[in-house]
């Protein structure tokens, strides 16, 4: 049977209080007090004085703490259960196996927080500061964290199934091994964070910034990284299993034993990019850009696909090398069109191709490859087979 709490008056509560107040802005004149163990379920604290007040294992359930200051505050195994902190400052405080689940931390400060194995599920949290706050084992799925401030947090092994984290910022942040499931990351700032074992499956990243973050060996099955910016992340043994990654930028990254099958990589910009052993097996590879050196590794039945839509990088050593039978099929037969001397629209019509596509292709971007090429013949090679130079 639990050990029931202290009971208290709302008087004497109140004096209470005032006396730590008074001791806070004196040194000298009422004392710290301890609040702990004691059932304060539904009081009214908003706005007091409360730095450095011992709540270890008390009852708040239901508590309003609005603008209160709770700097320092022991609170570790409080139950803050659908308690209201909206606009608290909680820097530094010891929330330790703290309860607030469905509490309401709007705008709270957070700063250096000790939260750890916290229980923040379905807690709003939307535009909190909680930079370098210790979240390690914390649940909060479900819980609404967007445009907070995560900078440095720790998050290792934490449970943000379905969480809420749009706009946030967690640069630098410790998500090793954390459950991302279902989370919302749309716009997020991850860079140079740590996801090493992380679960994202069908996470949204649309937009989401993880430039040079550690994805290592995390589960990205069908999650949605439209526009992501990944360059200079580790990548290694990550899975993008039937995942979204259409016009993601994964420049300088480390793709070594990355799944890619079944993913749609349309767009894709794979410039400077580390290819050992990466499956591309049944992914849509429109119009990526690639180095010249790793269009041997996409499956054949793939390059048969995709290869005309590429945009290859070629290297500085390389560039003076390049001939003509290096062209594409699709590329030989622009050029045999293009010496028929016929108008784009005549070639566009040979070539059983819409025009808007024909020009779509027609896109100049080097002019120090092919010295074996003159004139017209070189400029439309540059053209239909899309090179462009480091």
């Amino acid at each position: 049977m639990a050990k029931s709490k202290k009971t208290i008056s709302k008087k004497t509560l109140d004096d209470l209080v005032e006396s730590h107040e008074n001791w806070l802005a004196s040194g000298s004149k009422g004392q710290e007090e301890d609040l702990s163990d004691f059932d304060l379920r539904n009081v009214d604290l908003s706005h007091r004085q409360l730095k450095k007040v011992n709540l270890e294992d008390a009852d708040l359930e239901g508590a309003n703490l609005e603008g209160a200051n709770l700097e320092r505050a022991n609170l570790e195994d409080a139950d803050l259960e659908g308690a209201n902190l909206e606009g608290a400052n909680l820097e530094e405080a010891n929330l330790e196996d703290a309860d607030l689940e469905d509490a309401n931390l709007k705008g709270a400060n957070l700063d250096d927080a000790n939260l750890e194995d916290a229980i923040l599920e379905g807690a709003n949290l939307e535009g909190a500061n909680l930079h370098d706050a210790e979240l390690e084992d914390a649940n909060l799925k479900n819980a609404n964290l967007k445009g907070c401030n995560l900078l440095d947090v720790k998050l290792k092994d934490a449970d943000l199934e379905s969480a809420n984290l749009e706009g946030a910022n967690l640069e630098g942040a410790n998500l090793k091994g954390a459950s991302l499931k279902f989370s919302n990351l749309k716009d997020a700032s991850l860079k140079g964070s740590n996801l090493k074992e992380a679960n994202l499956k069908e996470a949204k990243l649309n937009r989401a910034n993880l430039e040079g973050a550690n994805l290592e060996d995390a589960k990205l099955s069908k999650a949605t990284l439209e526009m992501a910016v990944m360059d200079y992340a580790n990548l290694e043994d990550t899975t993008f299993d039937k995942a979204n990654l259409k016009g993601a930028s994964l420049q300088n990254t480390t793709l070594d034993g990355t799944s890619f099958e079944g993913a749609n990589l349309c767009g894709c910009n794979f410039k400077g990019a580390i290819l050992n052993d990466v499956n591309f097996n049944a992914s849509k590879l429109d119009g990526i850009t690639i180095n010249e050196g790793d269009v041997d590794k996409i499956p054949q039945e793939l390059l048969s696909l995709y290869q005309s839509t590429f945009n290859i990088i070629i290297s500085k050593e390389n560039r003076g090398s390049i001939r003509l039978d290096d062209l594409t099929d699709l590329g030989k037969e622009f050029l045999m069109v293009f010496r028929s001397d016929k108008s784009d629209i005549e070639i566009a019509k040979e070539m059983g191709i819409p025009i808007k596509t024909f020009k779509s292709r027609l896109r100049a971007v080097s002019k120090d490859a092919c010295p074996d090429l003159q004139g017209d013949e070189k400029r439309l090679y540059l053209k239909t087979a899309k090179i462009i130079s480091e």
